[in-house]
C-alpha cells in the first residue's frame, strides 16, 4: 500500500482526509450530548448510565491513547486509521439500529474504541505524508477536528432532534466514515514509506522516559480540563442564569464549542510566524483562565458571562495546534509520532474525563455559585503554564 521511496512533496490530498476523518469522527462524540433526554426516555436509562453512554470515547482516550499511538506506528498508520474509520461506521450503524439499552451501548463502544485510533493514527499519517517543511503546519490543521466536529454535531443535533429523533444522527455517520475509509484506501499506493519502527514495548519504554512526552501530556491535559469543564455546563448556565430553552441552549452551547476551531487557526498562524510552542501553550493557558473569571464571576448578567466564553474558547484554540505542531521535535523518531501524538490524547483525554465532575464538585462545595469553577480553571492554568516552561529548556536543546 506505501510506496517504497519517502515523497519530496506534501500531499495535501491525504491530510485533507485525515482531518475530515478527525471531523467525521469528533461529530459522533458531539452528538450524543444533545440527544441524552430522548436516549433516556427511550430506553429508560438512569442518569448514571447516561454519563457512561457519553463519556466511553473520553474513557478508551483516557486509559489506551499511547497504546493505540504505538499500535498505528508499528502495523501501518494508513491501515490503523482505515480500519478504525471501518469500526466507526459500524458502531454507529449499531447504534442507529439499536433496539435496547445494551445494543446502543455496545455500538458506542466500537465508536469509542475507534475514536481513540483515528485521534492517535491520524496526526501519525499527516507527519508521514508530508514533508518537513510543511510538517509542522499539517499537524496544526489536524487540531481543527475536535471543535469543527463537535461543533457540527452541536448545531445540527437540536433541529434533527426536534424534527425527526435521535436515530438519524447516529445513521449520519456511517457514509461518511466508509466514504473516507475508501478513499484512503483508493490515495493509499502514493503513501510514502513510514519509517521501520521499534516493537511496541521498546517504542512505549522509550516514549515514556522522555519528559517531552509527559510535559506535552500534561498541559494538553490542562487545556482539555478548562476547556471541556467550561464547554459542558454552558447549556446549564444558559438555563439557569440566561432563562434559555434547552434547545437555545445547546445551540449556545454549539457555538462556544465551534469558536475553538478559529483560534486554532491563530495557533498555526503564530507558530508559522516564529512563536515557540512553550509560550503559545504556555502563557495562552494562563491567559484564558483569567478570561474564565468573567464566565463565573458573582454579579455578571449572563450576556458577559457568555462572551467570555466565547472569548475564553477562542483563544484556548491556540494550545491544541502548538502543541501538534511540536510533535516533530520533540518525537525521538519519525517512526514515533503516532505513540507520541497518543500519549497527548491520552493526556488531553485525562484532563476531559477530570474536568466536568471537578466542577460539578466546586460548585457543589460552594452552594451552586459558580465562582469556585473559575479557580479551579486557574489552577489549570498555572499547570499549564509551569509546563510550558519547564518545556522551553527541551526546545532549546533540540
Amino acid at each position: 500500500m506505501s510506496s517504497p521511496a519517502p515523497t519530496s512533496h506534501t500531499n495535501w490530498p491525504i491530510v485533507a482526509l485525515v482531518v475530515l476523518a478527525g471531523i467525521v469522527c469528533a461529530a459522533q462524540l458531539g452528538k450524543a450530548h444533545p440527544a441524552l433526554p430522548l436516549l433516556r426516555a427511550e430506553f429508560e436509562l438512569d442518569l448514571v448510565s447516561a454519563g457512561w453512554l457519553a463519556s466511553i470515547f473520553v474513557i478508551f482516550g483516557a486509559s489506551l491513547g499511547m497504546t493505540a499511538g504505538g499500535l498505528a506506528d508499528r502495523l501501518g498508520r494508513e491501515r490503523v486509521l482505515i480500519g478504525a474509520l471501518m469500526l466507526l461506521a459500524m458502531g454507529a450503524a449499531l447504534g442507529g439500529m439499536a433496539s435496547t439499552a445494551s445494543m446502543l451501548f455496545f455500538g458506542r463502544v466500537i465508536e469509542g474504541l475507534a475514536f481513540t485510533f483515528i485521534a492517535a493514527a491520524g496526526p501519525g499519517l499527516i507527519g508521514q505524508v508530508s514533508r518537513a517543511e510543511d510538517r509542522a503546519r499539517g499537524l496544526g490543521f489536524w487540531s481543527l477536528y475536535m471543535p469543527t466536529g463537535m461543533g457540527l454535531a452541536g448545531l445540527g443535533a437540536p433541529l434533527v432532534l426536534e424534527q425527526i429523533g435521535w436515530r438519524p444522527l447516529w445513521w449520519a455517520g456511517v457514509v461518511p466514515a466508509l466514504a473516507l475509509a475508501i478513499g484512503l484506501y483508493a490515495i493509499g499506493r502514493s503513501l510514502p514509506s513510514a519509517p521501520a519502527p521499534a516493537p511496541l514495548a521498546a517504542n512505549l519504554r522509550t516514549m515514556l522516559a522522555r519528559p517531552a512526552t509527559w510535559l506535552l501530556a500534561i498541559s494538553f491535559g490542562a487545556y482539555a480540563l478548562q476547556w471541556f469543564a467550561v464547554m459542558t455546563f454552558v447549556p446549564t448556565m444558559a438555563i439557569e442564569l440566561g432563562g434559555m430553552t434547552p434547545n437555545q441552549a445547546a445551540l449556545a452551547g454549539a457555538l462556544v464549542v465551534a469558536v475553538n476551531a478559529p483560534g486554532n487557526l491563530l495557533g498555526i498562524w503564530a507558530r508559522t510566524r516564529g512563536w515557540p510552542c512553550w509560550a503559545v501553550a504556555g502563557f495562552t493557558a494562563l491567559g484564558v483562565a483569567l478570561v474564565a473569571q468573567g464566565i463565573y464571576a458573582d454579579g455578571l448578567s449572563f450576556a458577559w458571562r457568555y462572551a467570555a466564553a466565547l472569548s475564553f474558547s477562542f483563544f484556548c484554540g491556540l494550545v491544541p495546534s502548538s502543541l501538534f505542531m511540536a510533535t516533530p521535535l520533540h518525537s525521538p523518531s519519525p517512526a514515533a509520532l503516532s505513540t507520541l501524538n497518543g500519549g497527548m490524547i491520552q493526556g488531553s483525554n485525562i484532563g476531559g474525563l477530570i474536568g466536568p465532575p471537578a466542577v460539578a464538585a466546586v460548585v457543589t462545595a460552594a452552594g451552586g455559585s459558580w465562582q469556585g469553577a473559575g479557580w479551579l480553571l486557574l489552577a489549570c492554568g498555572g499547570v499549564g503554564l509551569a509546563a510550558g516552561l519547564v518545556l522551553r529548556r527541551l526546545e532549546a536543546r533540540a
